[in-house]
């Protein structure tokens, strides 16, 4: 029996998410030029998440299908964000964080090209393409903290597996440096999706004879840049560092949003 009902923890987790007034991101020089450039952030498939162990825990109907971007809605720590994940934290205001639309490219953002949405949607047993965006549709997409148990068997399915894949953590573990990290301290809210592909969730090699689960072949989905509020820099970057950030603000005309 479980301990939390997998819909209860989901709806925590969204409930609270929605709750905050301002979410963060940190990245990188390199990683904000794209993210200027493209006017838009990027997900990251489940699998290439830094927590070492996450991936290994979700079923192999949902490894590879889900795609997370994320934020974390605590200052506190900033010294262990800015070691951990860039020098740059963006903050944006949870409300302006909008995906209703999700695209597989940076570029069609302007073409309005997105993922169809086909929660409850039936199999298409005739379609035998896996390969292209078109071959998959959006099961899920939502906004929603990340629940951290001291226990994670209580979160498990008797096959073994992760209930809410993407959304239940350890509150401490391993990183993929190997690295022991206590990820309660990030506060992490995730942007998840979720993909099913339009056919068939099982299908038939003609050549083996055996089915197996077909995956998305492209590693990162898009969505449109929410307005950023304000930019905030590590105070221990090096001076060299912090003016090319500051030129790339300048050529964005984002030099404003810089906090002291």
């Amino acid at each position: 029996m479980f301990m939390n009902k997998p819909k209860d923890i989901y709806n925590e987790c969204v409930g609270k998410a929605s709750l905050h007034k301002n979410l963060y991101h940190y990245t990188n020089p390199d990683a904000l030029k794209a993210i200027l450039k493209n006017h838009s952030l990027r997900l990251g498939c489940i699998d290439s998440v830094n927590d070492s162990d996450e991936n290994k825990r979700i079923t192999s109907l949902w490894n590879a299908k889900v795609y997370v971007l994320c934020f974390t809605y605590e200052l506190e720590n900033s010294p262990y964000f800015f070691k951990n994940y860039g020098k740059i934290r963006l903050e944006f205001a949870t409300e302006d964080i909008k995906f209703d639309k999700i695209y597989s490219e940076p570029e069609l953002i302007n073409f309005f090209k997105d993922f169809s949405n086909d929660l409850g949607g039936q199999t298409n047993g005739s379609h035998k393409s896996y390969g292209y965006v078109k071959d998959w549709c959006i099961y899920d997409k939502i906004l929603a903290d990340v629940y951290y148990t001291d226990c994670f068997n209580k979160h498990i399915a008797k096959n073994g597996y992760e209930l809410n894949a993407g959304l239940i953590k350890q509150k401490s573990g391993l990183d993929n440096d190997g690295e022991s990290r206590n990820w309660e301290m990030e506060a992490e809210t995730r942007l998840r999706v979720a993909l099913r592909p339009v056919g068939s969730e099982n299908v038939l090699d003609e050549k083996t004879n055996k089915f197996y689960q077909p995956k998305p072949d492209f590693k990162h989905m898009y969505i449109r840049l929410p307005i950023i509020n304000s930019i905030s820099l590590s105070p221990f970057i090096p001076l060299e560092e912090r003016q090319q950030i500051i030129r790339i603000l300048d050529d964005y005309y984002l030099f404003d949003k810089l906090l002291p």
